[in-house]
């Protein structure tokens, strides 16, 4: 509920990785278990139409490169047009470190 609440009116401005990609929080509800729908944005390693945004990713061992932030692969959001898919966990991971890429 605490997380709910805070996303209704964050004290700053919610971003999906990179702070060009702000993200919308539309639908706010309180699930016991994840929903078994296709309405959750999903991440594409290949672009895509429709809504798409760039997943941009915080790196956490930035002493072995020289960037903090590692963009690979795409927000797609569900429209009518170009809908969501089910996914057994809708979760992403948005820290990546430089020796294991892409997990």
């Amino acid at each position: 509920e605490r997380l709910a609440a805070a996303l209704t009116c964050p004290a700053f401005p919610l971003c999906l990785g990179a702070s060009f990609c702000r993200a919308i929080v539309r639908d706010i509800r309180v699930e016991g278990n994840l929903p078994e729908v296709a309405g959750w944005a999903f991440v594409s390693q290949l672009s895509a139409l429709g809504e798409v945004v760039p997943l941009s990713r915080h790196v956490v061992d930035p002493e072995s490169q020289f960037e903090r932030i590692l963009s690979d692969g795409y927000w797609v959001y569900p429209t009518p047009e170009v809908p969501g898919i089910v996914q057994p966990d809708p979760m992403v991971r948005t820290w990546v470190r430089q020796d294991v890429k892409n997990e």
